[in-house]
């Protein structure tokens, strides 16, 4: 499972594997048809499909940072989802968790970084507000929270992620 992170400088485009690995492996033993914002089209085998808005309500409550939104309506394929969110961290840099539920190179067909190419800044107030969506986070962060605190040692914050 590949990670997509876009770092500021130079605007080039690196693939995180540590820490973020055991993040994201603990993200994924949670993510269900339950928590996609698609459950019927949600698989095992694409486990965080319909789930970039609810993991990057997570990520931002554990690293901060600011949401990106861009729409998928003119995105063949992906129309019915509507939109994509990722992270902006602090750095400026774009994580994105989710990237790997668009098939082979379809992520690069989703618009990133500021408006001028697609992505917009939105409010976690605006994320939260839409009432199916803040069910969905809230089981998924439930979830999430259970298993973190059953493991001996997690630790992720914005620090350890930038090796501080």
């Amino acid at each position: 499972m590949k990670i997509w992170y876009r770092a500021a400088v130079g605007g080039k485009n690196i693939l995180y594997e540590e820490p973020l690995k055991e993040y994201l492996e603990l993200i994924l033993s949670v993510c269900s048809a339950e928590t996609s914002s698609d459950p019927k089209n949600w698989s095992p085998d694409n486990p965080l499909y319909g789930h970039c808005a609810v993991v990057a309500l997570l990520v931002q409550e554990e690293l901060g940072g600011k949401f990106m939104r861009a729409s998928l309506l003119s995105v063949r394929g992906y129309e019915q989802m509507s939109s994509h969110y990722w992270n902006l961290l602090r750095d400026g840099g774009e994580l994105d968790l989710t990237a790997s539920q668009f098939k082979n190179d379809d992520r690069l067909l989703v618009p990133r970084g500021e408006s001028s190419k697609g992505g917009v800044p939105i409010t976690r107030e605006s994320l939260l507000e839409y009432e199916p969506t803040r069910k969905r986070y809230l089981l998924l962060k439930e979830r999430f929270l259970n298993k973190k605190n059953k493991l001996k040692e997690f630790k992720l914050t914005i620090d350890y992620l930038y090796g501080l």
